[in-house]
Order: C-alpha cells, then sequence, then structure tokens
C-alpha cells in the first residue's frame, strides 16, 4: 500500500529531525500557524519536547506558509526572538 509507505516515511524522516533537533546547541523558536494542513501544532510540540531550549509562536490561522501569509505577526515574532 503507497498510503503506508508514505506514512513510514514520514515517520522515519520526523525521528531523523527530532534527533538532530536534540543535537542543536542553541535556543529554537518555531513559528508555526494551528491551521497548517502539513503539520499539525502537536507535531512541532514534539520537536520542541527533542530540545528543551524550545519556545514557540503559534498562529491561529496562516496555513502552511505563515511567513508569506502573515507576515506582520511572522516578523513581529521573529523579533521578539532577538
Amino acid at each position: 500500500n503507497s498510503t503506508l509507505g508514505i506514512s513510514s516515511d514520514l515517520t522515519l524522516i520526523a525521528q531523523d529531525i527530532k534527533a538532530r533537533i536534540r543535537e542543536v546547541p542553541v535556543d529554537l523558536h518555531f513559528i508555526h500557524s494551528a491551521d497548517d494542513p502539513y503539520a499539525s501544532v502537536a507535531t512541532l510540540e514534539d520537536f520542541g519536547i527533542a530540545n528543551s531550549r524550545s519556545t514557540y509562536t503559534i498562529f491561529e490561522s496562516g496555513g502552511h506558509y505563515a511567513s508569506a501569509s502573515k507576515p506582520e505577526l511572522f516578523w513581529k515574532a521573529v523579533a521578539s526572538q532577538i
């Protein structure tokens, strides 16, 4: 089943990303939209758990490309971390 194969591939990719995030030696700030159709907030939080220095900004809307759909909010979130 190709759907099962794709799901398995994505699981492996996510595990690899979590392992890499654990190794990042600096603070991480994730900016995400709650209505992102490709990545859930739960997935983002799972990545954050992998790195105890993680913080988040979650927009209620903005889709998958929050930086393009909500540029003012996006850059305000970036500036708040500088």
